[in-house]
């Protein structure tokens, strides 16, 4: 069956009948596909598509691309076929080119604008196109090469975050060293007869297994080499001809092209968070103008590190700044993990924004617990090299602020003001008055509806210069440590009656409460700071307009 069905492709493709040869295509790629070689039945399906193409059935190449969306990404070839027993060959006329494929190949690449996403469709295409049975994708970094991502043509493809490839285990470096110094491509019917085969790690430990093909290539943009890209085949007989390497040349610089502008969009995401971009309605930072706005509701996140001058006083200023940043990235992450934005670091702090239209609240309490909870993981960290621990105190406040871009005629930025920022600030501040990790403004309480998600419990009732009305806000026990929390949520409830008492002017009862929640809480600072203040109210008497607002 297998040679009749050739015999009938070769007839039809002899005699011109496009229509024949595309339908004797498809029907050994059944075949094939029951008999249980889907590689070789992808062969015959790869063509009959082409063949379809070329006759102009756009509903029949529509119904194929519809089962097999891969088949619209990979660049066909007629050719040769296998014969009955043998392993496939992989067919290499470029003249069968399907120039609509080939458009949509590049396409598949060219559309992609998120690095990872970009690597593995690019590595699906290029293993179909160039007939290789397994590739690896290497980008430039600092001056090295490193691995981003691995394929197979029989599973999928794996992207790393950037890994070291001299070892041997993935690609043969002698090669991958040679490629990238020389920029010239090459290829090997059987890659142990490559220069350096005897020393290098990879082909020495694979000496004596099967005949491996391989095709090496950098790929550059606008002359500047970005990577190299390797693939094997250990099954086809020869599979890298000089065709294949075409479509290569073909595929790589619009790879090279992608691969820049996702660096540059990544890069642009840094500086210029993509959701000031959704608020300004612009697509892209080139759109913007000086002037643009945009008026919403978020909740704003201030951080700020205690003692920070105490901690960096004393290292050069190269181990002060590996000291910020390291603490950066712990916290940076639970900031955009949790739906969070960075608007600006401010030396030692954060100020961020949560805007989802529905839970920017939630998200934004949730996020700096996360904070906490990762800090706790960079002191356990810290402790460990006898170095002493960073604490930070976190502000949150909910209101409506402007969106925009500040500036002059030679430089702006994107920023945000209004007054919910001043006073996300000014809650900070109160974390280290009050001793506290996390406090939140009662606008925000409001927003996480009447039974919040979180532990909470009133700290103070303060009077912001510039604003007429006091402000109550909250500390979230959920931000402490879990010993810790525990204790506070056990006297939570006689603190709150303390602290109602304290407010309404009756000290007695409330240097009582707070007295009692500090003896069963030796830990917790607001209950000693209360008592300390009912007690030089016993002792200097309550004022007459008396509501235990503060100013601040």
């Amino acid at each position: 069956a297998i040679v009749a069905y050739d015999q009938a492709i070769e007839a039809a493709a002899r005699a011109g009948f496009v229509q024949d040869e595309a339908f004797a295509n498809e029907r050994a790629a059944r075949f094939h596909r029951r008999r249980g070689a889907p590689r070789v039945a992808r062969i015959y399906l790869r063509d009959a598509r082409l063949g379809y193409a070329r006759w102009g059935a756009a509903a029949k190449v529509a119904q194929l691309d519809a089962h097999d969306p891969d088949l619209a990404l990979a660049v066909p070839f007629g050719g040769a076929r296998p014969a009955h027993g043998s392993s496939p060959v992989i067919p290499t006329r470029v003249a069968d080119l399907d120039l609509e494929t080939l458009l949509k190949a590049t396409q598949a690449i060219a559309e992609e604008v998120e690095l990872d996403a970009l690597l593995r469709r690019s590595m699906r295409v290029l293993l179909e196109s160039v007939g290789a049975r397994r590739a690896v994708l290497l980008l430039a970094h600092r001056g090295g090469l490193q691995i981003r991502a691995v394929g197979a043509a029989d599973g999928g493809v794996a992207v790393d975050a950037g890994a070291p490839f001299e070892d041997g285990a993935q690609v043969p470096p002698t090669l991958i060293r040679r490629i990238w110094r020389r920029g010239e491509s090459e290829v090997y019917a059987d890659v142990q007869q490559a220069p350096g085969a005897a020393t290098d790690p990879r082909l020495r430990a694979r000496r004596g297994g099967p005949t491996t093909s391989a095709l090496c290539a950098r790929f550059s943009h606008l002359g500047k080499p970005l990577g190299v890209l390797y693939f094997e085949n250990d099954l086809a007989a020869g599979p890298f001809s000089e065709d294949r390497v075409r479509v290569l040349n073909v595929l790589a610089p619009q790879l090279a092209v992608s691969v820049r502008n996702a660096r540059l969009h990544a890069a642009q995401d840094r500086f210029v968070p993509s959701q000031y971009l959704r608020s300004l309605n612009r697509a892209d930072i080139v759109d913007v103008e000086l002037g643009d706005h945009q008026a919403k509701e978020v909740t704003v996140f201030f951080s700020d590190m205690r003692g920070f001058t105490s901690l960096v006083e004393h290292m050069p200023p190269a181990e002060a700044l590996e000291f910020v940043n390291r603490y950066m990235a712990y916290a940076e992450p639970a900031i955009t993990e949790g739906g969070g934005f960075v608007d600006a670091y401010l030396g030692d702090g954060i100020l961020a924004l949560f805007d989802h239209p529905a839970h920017h609240a939630q998200d934004a309490v949730s996020a700096a617990i996360a904070v906490h909870r990762a800090l706790d993981r960079l002191n356990v960290e810290r402790r460990s090299q006898g170095r002493p621990s960073v604490r930070t105190g976190i502000g949150l406040n909910t209101g409506r602020v402007i969106l925009g871009t500040i500036g002059g005629p030679q430089a702006m930025k994107c920023g945000v003001v209004g007054d919910a920022v001043n006073l996300a600030s000014r809650i900070e501040g109160l974390t280290a008055e009050y001793r506290v990790r996390l406090l939140l403004a009662d606008t925000t309480v409001e927003r996480l509806g009447p039974a919040p998600p979180f532990d909470l419990r009133r700290a103070a009732r303060v009077r912001v210069k510039g604003r007429a009305q006091p402000v109550t806000v909250y500390e979230v026990l959920d931000a402490e440590p879990e010993d810790v929390r525990d204790a506070l949520l056990d006297i939570r409830d006689d603190y709150e009656r303390a602290w109602s008492a304290y407010h309404a002017g009756d000290v007695e009862a409330a240097h009582a409460g707070f007295v009692a929640c500090a003896e069963r809480a030796p830990d917790d600072a607001l209950s000693v700071i209360y008592r300390d203040r009912a007690e030089a109210l016993r002792a200097g008497g309550v004022p007459p307009d008396w509501d235990g607002t503060v100013r601040y």
